[in-house]
This record gives structure tokens, sequence and C-alpha cells, in this order.
């Protein structure tokens, strides 16, 4: 009994540290965001549930952006009215695609579209492993933007419309895409 109890307390400890946002775990997470900034982002396959193919190939010459998320992160519905103003402000831009990246299965996504309104488009992927792989094992929500070369240029936890120490503003993520956009 007592090697069962230790067991159980060794679990939910381990639960408990995977679930930490950064805040107060020690870990500096916009030193390791900046550390991929400039880097090539890793290789991807992704396709939209409207059926937009997307490769790192396809997507050269184009600035992408990038959002991980979940249905069951908190944090993740909190963003969605940011990347809905996003999008709409963005949607008809043809250098720019913008993809929310999540696990979750496919067939459970209709239900939660229409009661999260999200507008965007959704692109479902095999696993949480290939998440956390595609997010560089950051957590949820993470958004990524790459430049025309296939460069991350930018990466944060979450989006809101002020700035703190895990979130990047919505002003940020419009000045780094003018940014982009002025780089050709």
């Amino acid at each position: 009994m007592r090697y069962l109890l230790i067991v159980f307390l060794l679990l939910i400890s381990c639960i408990a540290f995977a679930q930490l946002s950064g805040r107060g775990s020690g870990i500096n997470f916009d030193s390791v965001f900046k550390s991929h900034v400039g880097k090539q982002y890793v290789p991807f396959d992704i396709t939209t549930t409207d059926g937009k193919h997307l490769t790192n190939e396809s997507c050269k010459g184009k600035i992408v952006i990038l959002n991980y998320w979940f249905e069951d992160c908190g944090g993740c519905r909190g963003e969605i009215k940011y990347l809905n103003a996003l999008y709409d402000s963005l949607k008809h831009d043809p250098s720019i695609d913008f993809v929310a990246i999540t696990f979750d299965k496919k067939e459970t996504l209709p239900s939660f579209v229409q009661t999260f309104k999200l507008r965007y488009p959704i692109a479902t992927i095999p696993s949480q492993y290939e998440a956390y792989r595609l997010n560089y094992r950051m957590g949820f929500p993470t958004n990524i933007i790459i430049d025309k070369t296939g460069k991350v240029a930018m990466m944060k936890m979450g989006i809101s419309e002020k700035e703190n120490k895990l979130h990047m503003s919505m002003q940020q993520v419009y000045d780094k895409i003018a940014e982009l956009e002025k780089a050709d």
C-alpha cells in the first residue's frame, strides 16, 4: 500500500510539474523562445480541415502564423477572440498563411468551433507528441510567426490585448508582420 501511495504522489507531482506555465518554474521562456528566432522552422506537413496543404516548401515566400492549441486548454480558449481579430485583419492578404494546429480529433472540432466561434483555418495533427515537436515543446497555447525565408521570426505563449511576461500583445504581432512584409 505504501508503494502505491509513493507511486501515486510521484505521478501527481510529475503531472503538476508538466502543467507549469513558467511562472515560478525557474524557466525563462523568453530566452528559450529567442533561441529559436532566426533559425529555420522545423519540417512540417499539415492539411487544414478545409483541405489546404502546407509544408515548409509551400510556405516559402509567405509569412506564416502558427497557433498551437487544444480544446481543453484554458489559455487557448482565452486567446480565441484575439486570434479571430488577427485573422480577420489578415485573411485577404495572399502573402500570409494563418493556421491553428491541434492534436484534437477532427470529429470533435465542429462543435468546438461553433461554441467558441473560431473563424480561422485549423489543421489537425496525429498526436500531442507531434504538436510538441512543432512548437519546440513549449506547451499551449504557443504562437509562432515564420518569415518568408522559413525562419522563426517571433515566438510566444499566447496572445492578449496587453503584453505580460508570457503573452505577446496584438500590437507586437501586427508590428512583426509589418516588419516582415517590408523585408521584401
